[in-house]
């Protein structure tokens, strides 16, 4: 019914339109890109870029990246990845040969994020409060071991070698940690971590 789909249609706009609609897509997008519990100067700012571009999605991302609150130290890498952004992160940096792709989706089942199986219409939940306790990060734990240790199990095949040309048979727990910190982290480890790791060696 083409009268039914315009009235559709005028319906979405003028929900578009209306303050409630730009501030919970604000809030949506400050806590995927920001923290789970963004401020809400940047959410006002953000909702205000959407009601005034009519809901240009590209306007308001960059209201967020150019905000002084995305550049703020307490916000950087405030983000817990869900379990699929994980192990699609952990596939990606390990330049995985994916040669088994059915296991990746036991394994999210596992971690609680099964491929297109979410329930709710609204999606899987996007806070760390969701996917962090002792099962969960246990879980991930396993799965990165799993990952690097080649086992037929595991998604696929990892070559350590080819990540870092510089390892080699025999080196010593420090330089293949210092290795993994550089490959893995970027150099990014806090000194906190590094020295919890070393301690193990």
């Amino acid at each position: 019914d083409p009268a039914g789909e315009v009235e559709g249609n005028e319906v979405l706009d003028y929900l578009c339109k209306q303050p409630a609609t730009a501030h919970f897509i604000a809030m949506k997008l400050c806590r995927r890109f920001v923290s789970d519990t963004p401020p809400e100067a940047l959410v006002q700012r953000v909702a205000a870029t959407f009601l005034k571009t009519d809901g240009d999605i590209r306007s308001c991302l960059r209201t967020i990246f150019y905000s002084k609150e995305f550049l703020e130290p307490r916000y950087y890498q405030a983000k817990v990845k869900t379990p699929l952004e994980y192990v699609a992160s952990a596939l990606r940096v390990t330049e995985c040969d994916l040669s088994q792709p059915e296991k990746v989706d036991q394994v999210l089942r596992l971690m609680g994020e099964p491929l297109y199986l979410c329930e709710p219409p609204t999606g899987y939940p996007d806070t760390a409060v969701s996917w962090v306790n002792s099962s969960a990060l246990l879980d991930r734990l396993n799965f990165g071991l799993l990952l690097l240790s080649n086992r037929p199990n595991s998604p696929g095949t990892v070559d350590l070698l080819k990540l870092d040309p510089a390892l080699r048979s025999g080196d010593d727990g420090e330089k293949i940690l210092n290795c993994f910190f550089k490959v893995f982290l970027h150099g990014q480890a806090s000194g906190h971590t590094q020295q919890v790791l070393d301690s193990k060696l």
